[in-house]
C-alpha cells in the first residue's frame, strides 16, 4: 500500500499522461488532416495552410482537438473508478476471508466440543 492507501496499480497510465496523450492525438489529427487538406484539395503549401489556415479549418481542428481532450479525461475518470472499485473489492475479499476462517474455526470448536 501507498502512503495514500492505495495501491498503483501496474499497467496503468496516470491521469495526466492520458490527457497528454489525447492533447498529442488531437495536434497530430490536425496536422495530419493539414496534409490530407494541401494535397489533395489546396494549391496553398502546407506552411502556409499550417500557419494561416481558413476559419472552417480552424474551427474543424478546433473541435477535433477538443473532442480528444474530453475523451482523454472520459478514459482517466473511469479508469479511477475502476481503481477504487478493485481496491474496495480486495478489501471485501479480505474482510470475507477473515470471515470464513472465524466460522471455519467456529464450526471447528462446535464439532468437537460435541
Amino acid at each position: 500500500m501507498g502512503s495514500n492507501g492505495m495501491k498503483k496499480a501496474k499497467g496503468i497510465i496516470s491521469t495526466p499522461k492520458i490527457i497528454l496523450l489525447g492533447i498529442l492525438f488531437g495536434v497530430a489529427v490536425g496536422l495530419i488532416d493539414g496534409v490530407v487538406d494541401v494535397t489533395y484539395f489546396t494549391d496553398h503549401s502546407y506552411i502556409e495552410h499550417l500557419f494561416s489556415p481558413s476559419p472552417e479549418e480552424i474551427w474543424m481542428r478546433s473541435v477535433v482537438l477538443i473532442l480528444f481532450i474530453l475523451f482523454s479525461v472520459y478514459i482517466s475518470r473511469n479508469i479511477n473508478k475502476l481503481k477504487r472499485a478493485e481496491e474496495a473489492l480486495k478489501g471485501l475479499n479480505e474482510e470475507l476471508e477473515m470471515y470464513r476462517f472465524a466460522l471455519d474455526r467456529a464450526s471447528y470448536g462446535a464439532a468437537t466440543a460435541a
